[in-house]
């Protein structure tokens, strides 16, 4: 499948790979309390909510900090390398679902993977998983962050092994 990579991210850290020509999936709900991470994914980024207090850095996003419930955080830029931790493998889309006025875009997506990412950071995310060789269906491989294309100008995070966009360690 074809695909487009350009890396965005600062020397030091990898931020996210725009990648394109894989399918669109559905557009996040962005609201004013997640804005911010959104425009960061637009930017070519993923930023966290980091603690004012604590400084522990979460997800998801919240408006206090689950560790001390303090309301005062900063945005920060995360590095996306990481090892899955867990993944699925959807073969095919789901018929006779209820449609409930969203266009379904899991049948130009099929087959693909989903998982969850231990970061090196220390968080784990959930997304999609970009793989053409099948490594991923291994926990413990690396990839790094992307962005991904949806049905509307909103990109959403994910992941992707080096199969598709090159060495990145």
């Amino acid at each position: 499948m074809a695909t487009h990579v350009s890396d965005t991210g600062l020397p030091g850290h990898l931020g996210l790979l725009p990648l394109t020509g894989r399918g669109r999936g559905l557009a996040p709900l962005v609201h004013p309390d997640n804005e911010s991470f959104w425009n960061s994914i637009a930017a070519g980024e993923l930023s966290l909510q980091r603690c004012g207090s604590c400084q522990t850095l979460r997800f998801p996003l919240a408006p206090v900090c689950h560790q001390c419930l303090s309301p005062e955080f900063t945005w920060e830029a995360i590095d996306t390398r990481g090892s899955v931790n867990v993944v699925i493998e959807n073969a095919r889309a789901t018929d006779g679902m209820p449609r409930i006025g969203l266009e379904a875009p899991w049948p130009e997506l099929t087959p693909y993977f989903t998982g969850a990412v231990d970061l090196d950071c220390g968080l784990r995310l959930p997304g999609r998983i970009v793989c053409d060789c099948g490594e991923v269906r291994s926990r413990g491989v690396r990839v790094r962050g992307v962005s991904l294309e949806t049905t509307c100008d909103t990109r959403v995070h994910g992941f992707v092994h080096a199969c598709v966009v090159g060495p990145f360690e």
